[in-house]
């Protein structure tokens, strides 16, 4: 069955008087729940919130208009190359013979052609620590201390246990594929419970830097704030986040609401401006709020897809964009008080334009008054967008406000992918490890003072500090 002929005869049977009130009553909640199902069948990336590794016949490659430029390096661009090193670590010298000169043949200059290759070498070290222990006359024994860090007969070292949670947290290669690096590179035979350690270890390490990046996003002047699902074991999750362009804060809870902003200990404190995706339970905090425009611009495109008679949705998309490339284009990073009134004016335009195009479904005769009307998705995106005006437009408005909420899902991303390598986290504690280990390595990315394999060695070795600035 088509989506228009559902529509239609939901509002013709809504605007036949003949049909009698208990026919209407039981017929137009099932047509309208018939008409939601058939609208999700045409959802994708473009149109929703739908992940686009969902999307039927997914296209690859760029969703840009093609370039004309020649693929390569464009004019300008500086080439790199590799460049000889002053101090090599080994040099081999490559004498020749004069003996092996043919008869009669001097040698009337020498100089010396040198070519280098980079390389590595692949070995494990093992130091060994020798405590002398002398028993004195007294009974007593007298040794010096043990390095710090160095407890039992045997252990592994920090940088081992850098580069395998390196391996695992950052490019997010699987607990036995890191074992398997390790013994094929170095030949030590790891087992994947010590990765999970190692990374018990590093997130307990970090325990300062998590209170430490929350204080500081609470005094922040803009944050971006999301929320994703994930599945640990059989139960399913959620990964919070607080960001901003120098910050991450990641958690794990059981809930997506209130309960969980609550516990996250950030936003119920913060009184700057919030960047989200209009999910209701951040509209209880007192901080003031910015919408994501490329949610709301998918959103506007998913009603024209699926009913194109809803121009409203197109003159506000438009609008949207237009607005976005205007203040690109000009260079701005908001609209003075007089372009920004003339912006809101065209916006209430159109949004009482779609008063007639999209309206509210009335209470039918004997139907019962308790609870709100359900509504279409259609009307439910014109009512939000009408209540939360200021929030959509607050990125023409203030100067620090981006027009989409693209930080807070670049910092979420890779935990989506963390899952689809490895099908679930294993334990909670692990998934916490992960929230942990993942805000320290992309606010040490974000400020870029050193890579995340040398912010994580100094981790282990209790100098998280000396990666990052919190001041």
């Amino acid at each position: 069955m088509k989506l228009e002929s559902v529509t239609e005869v939901k509002i013709e049977l809504e605007q036949t008087p003949d049909v009698p009130t208990k026919w209407k009553e039981r017929l137009v909640p099932f047509l309208v729940e018939l008409e939601s199902r058939l609208k999700k069948k045409t959802a994708n990336s473009s149109n929703s919130s739908v992940p686009p590794s969902s999307d039927d016949s997914r296209k690859r490659g760029s969703k840009g208009e093609k370039s004309e430029k020649p693929v390569g390096g464009q004019p300008g661009h500086s080439p790199a190359f590799l460049k000889p090193v002053d101090n090599p670590d080994k040099i081999i010298s490559l004498s020749f013979s004069t003996s092996d000169l043919p008869p009669g043949v001097s040698v009337v200059d020498r100089k010396t052609v040198s070519r280098q290759v980079i390389d590595v070498e692949m070995r494990h070290v093992v130091t060994q620590y020798d405590q002398e222990v002398l028993m004195g006359s007294d009974g007593k024994r007298y040794c010096v201390a043990f390095p710090e860090g160095v407890e039992r007969e045997v252990q592994y070292g920090n940088q081992l246990k850098s580069l395998v949670v390196t391996f695992n947290q950052y490019h997010m290669i699987p607990m036995g594929r890191c074992a398997e690096i390790v013994s094929d590179m170095f030949g030590i035979n790891l087992s994947t419970g010590s990765v999970a350690n190692f990374q018990s270890q590093l997130a307990k390490q970090l325990e300062p830097f998590t209170v430490a990046v929350k204080e500081k996003l609470k005094t922040l002047e803009l944050a971006h704030s999301d929320e994703t699902g994930i599945q640990t074991q059989t139960e399913n999750r959620w990964i919070h986040t607080v960001c901003s362009g120098h910050f991450t804060y990641l958690m794990l809870h059981e809930k997506r609401g209130m309960d969980a902003i609550k516990d996250m200990g950030v936003l119920e404190d913060f009184q700057g401006t919030l960047v989200h995706d209009c999910w209701r339970s951040y509209f209880s905090l007192s901080c003031e709020h910015a919408l994501c425009g490329a949610h709301l611009v998918r959103e506007l495109q998913g009603v024209l897809d699926s009913d194109e008679k809803q121009t409203w949705a197109k003159d506000l998309k438009e609008l949207l964009q237009e607005t976005v490339h205007e203040l690109k284009d000009k260079k701005l990073t908001h609209f003075e008080p007089e372009r920004y009134e003339n912006l809101s004016k065209n916006y209430d335009e159109i949004t009482a334009q779609a008063e007639t195009q999209c309206p509210a479904n009335e209470r039918l005769p004997g139907q019962k008054k308790r609870g709100r009307v359900k509504q279409t998705k259609e009307r439910n995106l014109l009512e939000r967008l009408k209540i939360y005006k200021e929030s959509v437009l607050m990125f023409a408005k203030k100067a620090i406000v981006p027009f989409t909420n693209n930080q807070a899902e670049r910092d979420l991303r890779m935990a989506k992918v963390k899952q689809k390598v490895s099908g679930t986290f294993r334990s909670v504690g692990g998934a916490e490890a992960f929230c942990t280990i993942r805000s320290f390595v992309l606010t040490v990315q974000k400020q870029n003072l050193v890579n995340p394999l040398q912010a994580i060695n100094l981790a282990f070795e209790g100098k998280w500090g000396e990666t990052l600035q919190l001041d």
